[in-house]
């Protein structure tokens, strides 16, 4: 172990030289695990120490891998199979230090993986041919991301991996949110079905809500598709019916997976 800080304390204050003498490299391994590695016959039975940190200083924060091992009696020596603290988004650095070196020496890099979109499908409905949409938050947010557009009562979103909170609204409904929805392979988040009514937007059915919906149904003038649940162009009692059968219901907020 002190050999070990006394490593970190090197690298912290001096910048990393090459020596020709010496190979190390860092592989990926293609399963979210990476092997550094190297030879060298000076360091034949020595203790070799391995740092991978992210930015231009290591510190706590930054390191995201350490560890030691001893070489080999012909000087090679391999971490294999390690997984960074955190997954890369940059690349990090890895340096190797020994017994016999003053200063870390350069083994390559962890290179932070291309991120390739993931499929996400869906199926929303509401009353009549009302446009749905579904938004790809990020958690404890109404920032969409991602919008997809419902489109004969399905989606499909290509969203970057990772973790989401599924917001499905449509002008005049009550929306239906699934949280902490974890994306990192294809996935299907089946059927909502909106409830009509929330007219004014503020997560409930409220008597405001079947105030406004009457008053458009007595006056054409005031006309508006929040009100227009079914999407027949016009205001009818059809209309104030959806919007009563409602009344007190609140949007919807489930945790994925409950």
């Amino acid at each position: 172990m002190r050999k070990m800080i006394s490593f970190i304390l090197a690298v912290a204050v001096s910048a990393a030289v090459a020596m020709p003498a010496f190979a190390a490299d860092t592989t990926d391994n293609g399963d979210g695990t990476w092997t550094t590695s190297g030879s060298d016959a000076s360091y034949a039975g020595k203790m070799m120490t391995m740092v991978a940190y992210e930015g231009g200083e290591i510190t706590v924060d930054s390191i995201q891998y350490i560890d030691q091992t001893t070489a080999d009696e012909n000087g090679a020596f391999a971490f294999e199979n390690y997984i960074p603290k955190n997954l890369p988004k940059t690349d990090y650095t890895v340096l190797v230090g020994g017994e016999t070196l003053d200063k870390a020496l350069p083994a390559g890099t962890i290179k932070a993986p291309e991120i390739v979109d993931v499929a996400v499908t869906g199926k929303a409905s509401a009353i009549g041919d009302t446009a749905i949409k579904v938004d790809f938050c990020a958690p404890g947010t109404t920032e969409a991301l991602v919008t997809a557009d419902v489109v004969d009562g399905a989606y499909t979103a290509n969203v970057a991996p990772g973790t989401y909170d599924v917001v499905v609204k449509a002008a005049g409904y009550l929306s239906h949110t699934t949280t902490g929805v974890p994306v990192d392979a294809a996935l299907d988040l089946g059927s909502v079905t909106l409830a009509a009514g929330d007219v004014n937007g503020s997560g409930a059915v409220t008597i405001e809500d079947i105030g406004f919906v009457i008053g458009a149904f007595s006056d054409a003038s005031l006309y508006d598709i929040t009100k227009d649940f079914n999407a027949s162009g016009t205001i009818t009692i059809e209309d104030v019916g959806f919007a009563t059968a409602n009344f007190k219901a609140e949007a919807k907020v489930v945790a994925y997976g409950k």
